[in-house]
């Protein structure tokens, strides 16, 4: 692989049309103040790299489904159905929270010595 030309922001506004047409060949490293901002790639390879990912995200999905996942319909209607589920108001969950009984303390293991005072 050749590498990566790298191109300043300044170089690109005054000669676009150069760089246009070399990072239709090749990629081309955009850089403003000394940091890579993006790269500028042939339209034919970022259309292979979109459909190599698409491909990719089929075979996880498919992996996924024959673990026993579920499938978009039934996660929309699972979602759906918790969204739609009817809740408590406030007030209520309140009292439902007020009236469980205190939390044991936590213990060390160790035995409590007598207090003096």
């Amino acid at each position: 692989m050749n590498a990566i030309v790298s191109v300043t922001a300044s170089q690109l506004k005054n000669a676009t049309g150069s760089v246009l047409d070399q990072a239709a060949r090749a990629p081309i490293k955009l850089t403003s103040h000394g940091r890579t901002r993006v790269y500028l790639v042939p339209a034919e390879t970022f259309e292979r790299l979109i459909a190599l990912e698409e491909a990719q995200l089929v075979r996880r999905a498919q992996s996924a489904r024959k673990q026993g996942m579920i499938g978009p319909s039934a996660s929309l209607s699972l979602i759906q159905g918790l969204v739609d589920a009817p809740t408590k108001p406030v007030s209520q969950r309140r009292k439902v929270a007020a009236s469980r009984p205190p939390k044991a303390a936590k213990t060390t293991g160790r035995k409590a010595s007598p207090v003096e005072h």
